[in-house]
């Protein structure tokens, strides 16, 4: 198992309505981001190792007063080296171990991890996220990477034309 495995898995079981996996973005490279079909997203930090989970501390995007892309996050973590008083408070925490996911700590849903700004409004990093999707099309056009993952519930008959993907 390899980091792009479990980001694949990761989208798989996680997915809403689109996950994006191991795509480029400005400052902020969330290995695995779902949204759901207003928008609302989900960040995944895949963690194979533990200095890899301490190392994550340190992006630009986890210091106070960053803006992040991303509703709401959790650690994915190869294994059990991740403890959960470890993990921030408005950060859920999954284990992968013997081919299954294993929620160690629940992605809080109540706390929205958009910083508020000076009018009180929750806001995120929009632009990141645009920028992820259109990375995306870029690399799946000019380098045949095919890294997303749709919830199967879209490319179903009954949505009709414009939910299906042509092959």
């Amino acid at each position: 198992m390899n980091h792009t495995d479990l980001c694949k898995l990761t989208a798989e079981k996680f997915v809403q309505t689109i996950a994006l996996y191991e795509v480029k973005g400005h400052w902020e490279n969330p290995d695995v981001i779902t949204w759901n079909s207003s928008g609302t997203s989900t960040v995944f930090e895949i963690k194979m190792s533990r200095s890899d989970f301490l190392a994550d501390r340190n992006k630009k995007c986890r210091k106070e007063g960053e803006t992040p892309c991303g509703d709401f996050h959790a650690f994915v973590c190869f294994g059990d080296f991740i403890k959960k008083e470890e993990v921030p408070e408005n950060w859920g925490l999954f284990y992968y171990k013997n081919g299954k996911f294993r929620c160690i700590k629940q992605i809080p849903k109540k706390y929205n991890f958009m910083k508020k700004d000076q009018e009180g409004k929750y806001r995120k990093d929009w632009n990141a996220e645009c920028q992820f999707l259109v990375n995306y099309i870029l690399c799946s056009k000019f380098y045949g990477r095919n890294n997303i993952v749709y919830n199967r519930r879209y490319l179903n008959e009954d949505y009709g034309s414009a939910f299906r993907i042509e092959k």
